[in-house]
């Protein structure tokens, strides 16, 4: 835990950085239909800025306590660093940057892919791109079938989910997945009992990313 909180002091600077660049660039784009917080500057606040450190702290402790070699390991601190970056965003715009998703995407990939060159084993690397082409299938039938229920960002955060978890292992897919989707059932239940309607918009993002983060600890 001690590795990971002087981690989370390394990498808070930047991450907060992308926190914020995240937003504004969501915030430009999509401003009349952001919800409150962004609109207040919420993201920029102490507040903000110390659930993200604690955020970063449980999130580097995961990672570092995967064991899976060097590469694999800075892979999954990147991912970390990303997903909770976008968490952040999500939950202050209800909007995941694509972008971030893509480029992490490439490098975890590369890194998990020349660890698995080195090591001459293929195992878990095969076990990854069957995980995030099944993950990315599945939240794109979602997306159709919840008609923008799951959002675009959603679906472009999956095969990184599904690379990374499975590269960990395929019951960490499972675990994941049904940790995200349990929890933002949850939610909206939560929802309806305060008397929202059905079409309320919440961000789904954090749930799969909370999901995902305890999957690899289990």
């Amino acid at each position: 835990m001690i590795n990971a909180a002087l981690l989370a002091i390394v990498c808070f600077l930047p991450v907060r950085t992308s926190v914020r660049r995240g937003v504004r660039v969501m915030s430009k784009r999509y401003f009349h239909e952001l919800p409150p917080p962004t609109e207040i500057r919420f993201h920029r606040t102490r507040t903000a800025d110390g659930a993200l450190l604690c955020a970063l702290i449980i999130s580097y402790a995961v990672a570092l306590d995967v064991h899976q070699g060097v590469l694999p390991t800075i892979a999954y601190i990147i991912f970390m660093s990303t997903v909770v970056a976008q968490g952040f965003i999500d939950l202050f715009t209800h909007y995941l940057p694509r972008l971030y998703s893509w480029l992490t995407t490439l490098v975890c990939g590369g890194l998990v892919t020349l660890h698995a060159l080195v090591e001459w084993n293929f195992e878990r690397l095969i076990e990854a791109a069957v995980s995030m082409v099944a993950l990315t299938l599945v939240m794109m039938v979602l997306g159709v079938v919840s008609r923008g229920g799951i959002g675009g960002g959603d679906v472009y955060l999956a095969p990184l989910l599904g690379l990374m978890l499975g590269f960990s292992s395929f019951g960490a897919v499972m675990r994941g997945t049904f940790a995200g989707f349990f929890l933002g059932a949850l939610f909206a239940i939560v929802l309806l009992l305060k008397g929202y309607g059905t079409k309320h918009r919440f961000a789904f993002g954090p749930f799969l990313i909370v999901g995902a983060i305890w999957a690899l600890t289990s």
